[in-house]
């Protein structure tokens, strides 16, 4: 919302700065659009094309800067967050792991994703879902509509599920830890209501999670 407001475009890619990379040689060669700034989960950010990577070196500059500019209005940085959560609604992001050991552990986290797939139950347990967007078929689904369409990016084992109130969560099994993680954003009027909403949303996700989770 905060970049639309400002007359830019965002895009979605997977995690991993590598397909922000490929986004910026995307807009080189088809002049279409100036990249500006990237990030992914992983609090990695990227301002400017130069070195095309998670880069602390630029972040740390670009929060000095914004601090001496807010300080010369008679601002600090809480400040200056303070008044976008005001404009544009409070947010927490959050992530939590489960990890599914032995031998079947794989089986087990395959299990668990599946039942994120299966609409009827999952709408028992979370009743305001409005989008389900399954990057492994690249489908995403709007449930009120019933229409589906095409997720414009490669095939990922990961179901990211849309609620009413803006806020979502994702499904994701590790690459490289017998992890099944799950990634939480909350949006709500307060910084109260975010966190209680927060707390509930992850009790109802742990439904789903705890039959197979040992």
């Amino acid at each position: 919302n905060i970049a639309k407001s400002h007359g830019a475009t965002v895009f979605d890619t997977l995690t991993g700065f590598k397909f922000i990379g490929e986004k910026i040689k995307e807009f080189e060669e088809q002049k279409d659009y100036n990249f500006l700034v990237g990030y992914e989960e992983s609090y990695g950010y990227l301002a400017g094309t130069f070195v095309r990577d998670k880069d602390a070196v630029i972040s740390s500059v670009l929060i000095v800067e914004m601090a001496a500019v807010y300080k010369s209005k008679g601002l600090n940085l809480l400040d200056a967050i303070d008044k976008i959560y005001q404009e544009y609604g409070y947010y927490s992001d959050a992530l939590d792991s489960f990890t599914f050991k032995g031998i079947d552990g794989q089986h087990k986290i395959k299990s668990v994703v599946d039942r994120f797939r299966n609409i009827e139950e999952l709408i028992k347990i979370f009743p305001d879902v409005n989008i389900i967007e399954d990057y492994k078929s690249q489908k995403r689904h709007y449930l009120e509509s019933g229409i589906s369409e095409r997720i414009d990016l490669p095939s990922s084992n990961v179901i990211k599920i849309h609620l009413s109130d803006q806020s979502w969560f994702a499904v994701r099994p590790s690459g490289t830890e017998p992890k099944l993680k799950i990634y939480y954003s909350i949006k709500s009027n307060s910084s109260e209501r975010v966190a209680s909403q927060l707390s509930a949303l992850k009790d109802k996700v742990k439904i789903l999670v705890i039959e197979n989770h040992e």
